[in-house]
């Protein structure tokens, strides 16, 4: 049995983001927002601390690579660099997902 077993979390926002204007395309929980070539602000509707929170992201486009940095509780910036060209600042669409773990698991 793993020692995962009984993790648990709790979905705070779900939403794919169009990169060339940093628009939401689906989803809830969060606002984004295009700060510059490459750079998106994600704001939170619900506020998580980076002890807390456990951050997917998807890359919608081939050659690139995505990072996340906890700005606040509420805000979270999101990279694209473009793994093709040494690593340019670029846009892309991308999907993120922010989970809460639970206290306690």
């Amino acid at each position: 049995m793993s020692e995962f077993s009984d993790f648990q979390s709790n979905l705070v926002a779900a939403i794919s983001v169009t990169g060339g204007t940093g628009a939401l395309a689906g989803g809830g929980g969060a606002t984004p927002a295009r700060t510059g070539a490459g750079v998106y602000t994600v704001t939170l509707s619900e506020a998580v601390p980076a002890a807390d929170a456990i951050i997917t992201l998807t890359a919608k486009t081939a050659a690139l690579s995505l990072t996340v940095t906890h700005t606040s509780d509420t805000v979270k910036t999101v990279s694209a660099l473009d793994t093709a060209t040494a690593l340019v600042a670029t846009d892309c669409d991308f999907d993120i997902k922010i989970e809460r773990i639970l206290t306690g698991h």
